[in-house]
């Protein structure tokens, strides 16, 4: 009599675990119908960082000076970072010149943090690219196996 008490008891906690689980279930269903659709910007970032690899990795043949492969992937990346973060739909964040007032809401130059950012690094690569080309001159590297 005592073990067929036990196993009611088993079978009782089992069922409550399982209709526990159900009801997470679905209202994580219905949490679908409340929330914002947004775009899955982690994987078009590891899609364009994919892009840079290979692209970088075809250039790498043809690379003149030390150095051009870091510049070529600082100034590609800045744009693909740029462009990610105008898909983020996270404005609550805040942007860079917001305290300027109602001049910059809504205006094109009033980057975020990650934008502005994108520019400060797509200049370092370009400064970068110029600067060690013209050290490098007209002398030409083999390219690294």
């Amino acid at each position: 009599m005592r073990l067929l008490k036990t196993t009611q008891v088993k079978n009782t906690a089992l069922k409550f675990r399982i209709q526990t689980l159900f009801a997470k279930l679905i209202s994580f269903e219905r949490m679908w119908d409340r929330t914002l659709p947004i775009h899955p910007t982690q994987l078009y970032e590891a899609l364009g960082e994919l892009g840079i690899f290979v692209a970088l990795t075809l250039w790498r043949a043809r690379k003149r000076f030390h150095g051009e492969l870091l510049a070529l992937y600082l100034v590609l990346y800045a744009p693909l970072r740029a462009l990610i973060e105008t898909m983020r739909g996270d404005e609550e964040r805040g942007r860079v010149f917001n305290f300027l007032g109602p001049l910059a809401r809504g205006a094109w130059w009033n980057l975020s943090t990650s934008e502005l950012i994108s520019v400060a690094i797509f200049a370092l690569g370009v400064v970068l690219y110029v600067t060690l080309g013209r050290r490098a001159g007209g002398r030409a590297e083999p390219a690294a196996a």
